[in-house]
Formats: C-alpha cells, structure tokens, sequence
C-alpha cells in the first residue's frame, strides 16, 4: 500500500491536481519490455503520454530491484523516493506496490531524488538520479548480508586443478528475475559440459588447451535452453587453477546473444602440454 509521507505545496496542487505521482502498472507490454540497464536513458526520452501541462512537468522512472550475485528478483519491503529541491514531495512504496519481477514504475515531477531501497536480508541501497522530461530505467543491485558460500574464494579454491579453469555462475530469466534449470553450458569444442541446477547455478570444469589451435573453440562459452535465445561468452583469460564468475540472463526468442567477458584487452592463455 502506498503512503504518502509528505504533501505537495498549494501552488504546486493548484498547477497539477493529482499528477505529482503516478504509479503505473509495471507489468504493462511498454514497461516490460523497456531495455535493463543499470542507468540509461531510453532513445525516447520526452513523455509524450500524459496530457498538458503534466507532460512538461513529469518524468518517469521504471525500477527494478535484483541480487547483485545470483541476478534474481529481490522483492524489497520499501523504496522511499524523495526530491532534493523540496523535501517535502515524496512517496513510500511497500513491497505490496511492486510486482513479482521486482520491477515498479513511477511517474513524478521532474528535479533531483534520493531514492533508498529495503529489503530483508540485503544491505539497504541509496543513489539519486536528476529527471528532466526523461524515462529513465534503472536496476538496483542489491548486496545481501550473507556472501554466498559457491562464490567464495574458499569454495573456489576447493574445485580447482592445475589443468583447468573453473567456471562457476548462475543464470536467470531475463524478463522475470527467476532461475532457470536445465541450461546447458558448454565450451564450443564440446570438451567441457555441465548444466544449471534448480537455483540457476552452475560449474563448468574447462580444461586448459593443450596447444594454439585449441584456443578459439576452448575459449567460446554457450548457454542454452528451449524457447531462449543462446548467450555466448568469449575472451576471458584461461590459466592453471584459474577460476571465472559469470551472471548470465537469458532472453526468450531465437538467436543467439554474444558478448565478451573481457572488454578492454585481449584474453591471455596458458597452454597445457599433453
């Protein structure tokens, strides 16, 4: 249940009524299927849905809230969203007012606002973001109190070997924020496979080349699952007792999805003699 905890100034209720805030239904086709990314302005930033003088005055927010490891939904218990210029214009959202795949959408007055992110389990999160006539979407990566024992180095050190990489990670619908099972997770020459468990997570033992040529299709990671597209992963460095985390969100369709885990410099590579 939305509450209000503080009120608009007369001359601002004189010019808008009730358009200060809207929550808007954040399960609609347009809000689904706005790109997730961490801070981006959408290509069409200009609102052009909502009637004058609203749509000179109002901007709008699509948030979505996430486990910074695993990449799954986090419903959190409240979000306080509260504007800089005129502290008194703000809202408190519970976690009855977000969906299921963590994701809320709001339209308020543009300016400066702080916006403070709970919930159980997790460390609270504060950023602020500044809207000018701007549809902005956002994801909230939430750290949680408790690391988790699969990503730790000392889990790690016990799946080591001096012939291979370790891969370990979890994978997630991306629409919803949910687990996915059964993905099938192997480099492209086939010498190493595993799949995703119930909790979309997964290790990947991958030996290291024994020579040049084994090189590209060792280093070439695939995710695939029916009804998905496949995400495929490449140039990450490959050395004895070596070990990779990776977060991996599928999208429904055909096609395949690839992207470089290393952006700014070649990967290097041990070579293993047989």
């Amino acid at each position: 249940m939305k509450k209000i905890i503080a009120t608009l100034s007369l001359v601002v209720l004189g010019l808008l009524a009730f358009g200060a805030y809207v929550i808007l239904d954040a399960n609609d086709e347009q809000g689904t299927n706005m790109p997730m990314v961490d801070a981006e302005k959408s290509e069409s930033t200009t609102l052009t849905t909502l009637t004058s003088p609203q749509e000179l005055l109002l901007s709008k927010l699509k948030l979505r809230t996430f486990d910074v490891y695993t990449g799954t939904t986090v419903i959190p218990d409240g979000i306080d969203v509260i504007q800089r210029e005129n502290k008194n214009i703000g809202y408190r959202f519970d976690k009855e007012d977000v969906s299921e795949y963590g994701t809320i959408v709001i339209a308020l007055l543009n300016g400066t606002y702080d916006i403070v992110v709970r919930a159980t389990g997790y460390q609270t999160m504060e950023s602020y973001f500044t809207f000018h006539n701007d549809s902005l979407s956002v994801n909230f990566n939430l750290e949680p109190l408790q690391p988790l024992t699969v990503l730790g180095s000392n889990y790690l050190t016990t799946l080591h070997r001096r012939d291979a990489m370790v891969i370990v990670g979890f994978v997630v619908d991306d629409a919803t924020g949910q687990p996915l099972e059964n993905v099938q997770v192997f480099s492209e020459d086939k010498k190493a496979t595993t799949e995703s468990g119930k909790d979309g997570y997964f290790e990947l033992i991958l030996p290291l080349p024994a020579n040049y040529n084994e090189i590209i299709d060792r280093g070439k990671l695939l995710f695939e699952k029916s009804g998905y597209k496949t995400e495929l992963r490449y140039n990450f460095d490959m050395w004895p007792s070596g070990d990779l985390i990776l977060q991996l969100r599928l999208q429904t369709g055909t096609g395949v999805n690839t992207d470089e885990v290393i952006k700014k410099r070649d990967a290097s590579y041990i070579i293993i003699e047989e």
